[in-house]
């Protein structure tokens, strides 16, 4: 579903610029009965949120353009009432330190521990903006 402002939908926008890891998360998405949309870059997931609101978007740090934090700054700056789950790597502790001063609704350290992040798209929306850590 690729939900408009006007209609917001239950979706989660993946950004992940690997794609293996990108499918791997939408398939289990949907076997689990979650709808998502995916990008690779931190432009296109900027693109992608001026026209359409998800629910959550699942943030990797690390993308080809930008860093991560850049689309999580977007987020908070206009306040769009969004979840966002970031997701790094053990190794890139200073760009996970960076993403946690804005305030993520999650953090999530690769490789994902899949049922972790499935548990946190299943919590109601009245969980918005109440930090958890996951690894």
């Amino acid at each position: 579903m690729h939900s408009t402002r006007e209609n917001p939908g239950p979706s989660t926008l993946i950004v992940e610029d690997n794609a293996d890891s990108a499918e791997v998360l939408a398939t289990l998405m949907h076997r689990y009965g979650f709808e998502s949309a995916r990008v690779g870059t931190a432009a296109e997931a900027i693109e992608y949120l001026e026209s359409s609101l998800p629910q959550n978007v699942i943030l990797d740090l690390m993308l080809p353009d930008l860093a991560g934090t850049t689309v999580l700054e977007y987020i908070r700056r206009r306040a769009l009432p969004v979840r966002v789950a970031v997701v790094t790597a053990a190794t890139a502790a200073r760009v996970a330190a960076d993403a946690v001063t804005l305030n993520p609704d999650a953090l999530f350290i690769k490789p994902l521990d899949y049922p972790d992040v499935m548990a946190w798209l299943a919590q109601p929306a009245a969980s918005l903006r109440s930090p958890a850590v996951a690894r």
